[in-house]
């Protein structure tokens, strides 16, 4: 900003992902742009809110959600299992051969390891023949698939409108847009 002589009485607003680093109330870089600029307002950034939503979906939807990260860990948890899967998958010529870890602090893998657990639910039901899990039964339950297939198509639709409203070329004015429409 002083390199390229930007006055920042002219900064209206600050968006942030609300790391302790930008948010501090003294230290943190929110608040020194809110020293200089005192007019600045700021919001938290679209896409870690929509991280932070999905924190908060049904319990119907969060059970769903924590039972497919289950089947996934119980399987990639021990590299034995994790190969003897990918072998069978190999085996029945599947278009896929492992199945996705879902973290925590990543919001674009969550639609896609849904999608993937979708996609090898026959296969995942064939490994489970010879493996006792509590959650084994799931990949037959009509009303869990349903559900689980529900939030795969969601979570896929949201990866879609998060990776839409990032790059270099894209202004709010752009996203809003994205945003409404999506709505909608």
């Amino acid at each position: 900003m002083t390199t390229h002589e930007i006055n920042w009485g002219k900064c209206i607003e600050v968006c942030s992902d609300g790391a302790k680093a930008m948010t501090g109330k003294v230290s943190g870089v929110v608040a020194r742009i809110k020293n200089v600029a005192k007019n600045c307002n700021s919001t938290h950034c679209i896409l870690h809110r929509y991280a932070l939503v999905t924190k908060r979906i049904s319990a119907t939807f969060k059970s769903v959600l924590d039972e497919a990260m289950k089947i996934i860990n119980f399987i990639k948890s021990k590299p034995l299992q994790s190969r003897i899967f990918k072998a069978m998958c190999e085996d029945m010529a599947s278009l896929h051969t492992t199945l996705l870890l879902h973290a925590e602090v990543r919001w674009l893998p969550r639609g896609k390891m849904l999608v993937r657990i979708f996609e090898l639910r026959k296969e995942l039901m064939a490994y489970f023949i010879g493996h006792k899990f509590e959650l084994s039964d799931r990949l037959n339950n009509m009303p869990w698939l349903c559900t689980h297939a529900y939030l795969a198509d969601i979570f896929g639709k949201l990866n879609e409108l998060c990776l839409a409203l990032q790059g270099k070329q894209v202004n709010i004015l752009q996203e809003k847009d994205k945003l409404i429409a999506f709505s909608r």
